[in-house]
């Protein structure tokens, strides 16, 4: 109330056109600093259960109460600023930075926050990413397989990041793996982010759809040099993700110098030139392939002059019968005019024989040779993915 209200009150456009999340405290301020936070003011009258007994947010409550008397984890509040790439740089460990600011917003997901509600979006991710552990426990009571134990983060960042010796195209990719690894660390649960790692064609796809958020809907939360990752970018980052936890699986994740090496060698030589004719046919024939999508659509809703489709396709677990924003002529959360997802729905299309022939069909050209993965680990939750929230 007392940084977000005078803020509105002085720049009332901004608040007309952003997101914008705000917790209030029950307590005057006041009555905040005479707390004792646990001990920490031992003059006070009154414990520190006095704000958050009162507060609404379920968040708060819970790691007063139960994870900071936890000894597997470390909740760090800092007010030192915090980049995407740090969050890659320390994703494999239980540590939880609490993001502490007296500014009047923050930028955090391309939402504007009270101080408050900074530091609670904090916390939330904390809570969706207590499952990792730094190593497995015997009883069986959490589940320590993929991303949610620290050795396979650690290992699979370092493989997954170029050498500082690499050249191109590793360094012209460097962005979108950077953003593709906090994405996978920081903002999917690890459960989640393995399943976009261990499911054959359906991660490559799920890993694109990331990624196309990231730069595209939800651009406004990301720095200049992520938003400006390019598609070829973003699906080399997704294809060469998934096609090296591959390699590190059948490795049973001790993968050596030379078998890394190997690895990006072949991807390199091969395999991101079969990738590319794909990209190459997307944008030779992105007019026909698009309004094939628009016309198999289940429904298409206008709002104003903006086109939302949702598209079932036979593609995949991953994606099946989830909605899909095929194109938005003007997207106001993000600022972007002409948003296109035609990529994403013409890769999820490929494991479709039936529209593989339509494509050919309206573009007068058979899309190129089908990109190879193993087959998926698991069965998928449809219920737990979807485009567009």
């Amino acid at each position: 109330t007392r940084i977000l209200d005078p803020l509105e009150h002085q720049l009332p456009d901004l608040f007309t056109r952003t997101r914008c999340s705000r917790t209030a405290s029950p307590l005057p301020l006041d009555s905040l600093m005479a707390c004792s936070w646990g001990g920490n003011n031992p003059h006070a009258p009154q414990g520190q259960e006095a704000f958050f007994v009162q507060h609404p947010s379920r968040y708060a409550n819970r790691i007063l109460a139960c994870d900071l008397n936890r000894d597997d984890i470390l909740i760090y509040p800092s007010f030192h600023p915090l980049g995407l790439g740090d969050f890659g740089q320390f994703g494999h460990l239980p540590l939880y930075p609490i993001g502490m600011t007296l500014d009047y917003v923050c930028n955090a997901d391309g939402i504007i926050y009270s101080p408050l509600q900074f530091a609670l979006h904090d916390v939330q991710h904390m809570q969706q990413l207590t499952p990792i552990r730094l190593r497995p426990q015997l009883n069986g009571a959490a589940d320590c397989s993929g991303l949610s134990l620290s050795s396979i983060r650690l290992a699979f960042r370092q493989w997954l990041l170029p050498q500082p010796q690499a050249g191109e195209p590793w360094r012209q990719w460097q962005p979108a793996l950077d953003l593709l690894l906090f994405l996978l660390f920081h903002e999917l649960p690890p459960g989640v982010a393995t399943d976009h790692l261990d499911n054959g064609y359906a991660s490559f796809t799920g890993c694109l759809k990331e990624l196309a958020k990231a730069r595209r809907s939800e651009r406004a939360g990301h720095e200049k040099r992520f938003q400006q990752v390019t598609d070829t970018q973003a699906a080399m980052a997704a294809f060469w993700a998934v096609r090296l936890w591959e390699h590190c699986k059948a490795a049973d994740f001790h993968l050596t110098p030379e078998q890394r090496q190997a690895c990006a060698q072949q991807f390199v030589a091969a395999e991101a030139h079969r990738l590319q004719s794909h990209l190459d046919f997307i944008d030779t024939h992105r007019g026909e392939i698009r309004q094939l999508f628009a016309e198999q659509c289940e429904w298409i809703k206008c709002k104003k002059d903006s086109l939302r489709i949702r598209l079932e396709t036979e593609a995949d677990s991953l994606h099946q019968q989830q909605a899909l924003v095929l194109f938005d002529s003007d997207n106001p959360d993000c600022g972007l005019r002409h948003l296109d997802n035609t990529d994403l729905a013409y890769f999820s299309a490929l494991n479709s024989s039936s529209l593989c022939d339509e494509i050919e069909r309206r573009t007068g050209a058979r899309p190129p040779a089908d990109l190879v993965f193993a087959c998926p680990t698991r069965a998928l939750d449809p219920d737990v993915y979807s485009f567009d929230k």
